[in-house]
Parts: C-alpha cells; structure tokens; sequence
C-alpha cells in the first residue's frame, strides 16, 4: 500500500511574529464600527476606542477625527502599543501571549495583569514586576487554560454587579471558547 500525506503550511503564517498572529485573531473578535449605549468602551472601531484613538492621535501630532475614519496601521501601531506592550505579552510565549493580549484588550491592560497574577498564584496587584515575570517564566502548560477560566469567571462576576452588561454574556463566552481553539490549534 501507498500512503500519501499531504502537508498544508501555510507559509505566511510562518513568517508571522507572535504580535502578528494575536492580532489577527484579536481581529476576528472585534469586528467593525459599534457605537451601543451599554458598551461603557462607547464608540469603538475594530476595538479601538474613540478616547484611546483620540489621546494616540493627539500623541503622533495628528488631528483628532471619527474612529470610523481609523486606518490599518493605527489599528495595529495602538494595538501593538497600548495592549500588546503595556500587558507584557512580549515577555510570553504563545499561546500565553495570546490569552493575555486578548484579554488586554477586552478587559483592559490592568485587569488582564490581575488575571495573569492569579492564575500564577501570585498576588494580583495589576503591576508587572519580578515576581510577575518569574512566574510567567516558570509557567506550566495549564497556565493559559487558567487564565481563561478566570476571564469568564470575571465576565460571570461584572453581569451579577452590571445587569446592563449580561446581553454581552454570550459573546463574550463564545469569545472565550473560539480563543482556545485558536489558541492550542
């Protein structure tokens, strides 16, 4: 008998940093343009807030305008900077890196910290410093399936003491849910 198999790379993918693969999932979860009145982020575009667009604008001695007018690489340079950096995900490797910087992202930089802390059992102040990195480095397989199991225990916790925010319960789990198979895929 012969057996043939047939291997499919997908060769950009290869060539494709940790920062790069995270972001085009973290991508696929936030969509376009939203603007719903529940949303305490308000106005965002593919994630980013008007106020987070606006203060990076104002930083790069651009003028303010709409978020719906964002372009890709802004997309990318705040993603890159405010939430990949800032929450230390250069510091992990995948899928660590992953699950922390979605979280980052939908959750915010200091929460994710606390999250990260706990599911290294160490006390979760929200700052990074040398303990914080000593876990990360000491991690085990099981961390990232922590982490996550903590988010969704934290988006159980905000909808029991924000009733508004429980019409987001479900997307938020399938969020959680589509982020690990792309996650350990």
């Amino acid at each position: 008998m012969n057996y043939c198999v047939q291997i499919v790379i997908d060769w950009n993918m290869l060539l494709m940093t940790d920062f790069d693969r995270a972001l085009a999932i973290v991508l696929r979860f936030e969509g376009g343009y939203s603007n719903d009145s529940s949303d305490p982020g308000g106005e965002t575009n593919f994630g980013i807030t008007k106020k987070v667009y606006d203060s990076w604008r104002i930083e790069n001695g651009a003028a303010v305008q709409s978020v719906k007018l964002i372009t890709p690489q802004e997309v990318a340079s705040i993603y890159k900077n405010n939430y990949w950096m800032a929450a230390k995900c250069d510091k992990m490797t995948w899928p660590l890196c992953l699950i922390q910087f979605d979280g980052a992202v939908n959750t915010g930089v200091k929460r994710a910290m606390q999250l990260l802390q706990a599911a290294l059992g160490l006390n979760p102040d929200g700052v990074w410093g040398p303990k914080t990195l000593a876990g990360v480095q000491a991690a085990t397989a099981i961390t990232p399936y922590k982490l996550m199991l903590l988010r969704v225990w934290f988006y159980r916790n905000i909808c029991i003491t924000n009733t508004k925010l429980v019409k987001f319960i479900l997307g938020w789990l399938k969020r959680m849910q589509q982020l690990s198979e792309l996650a350990f895929a």
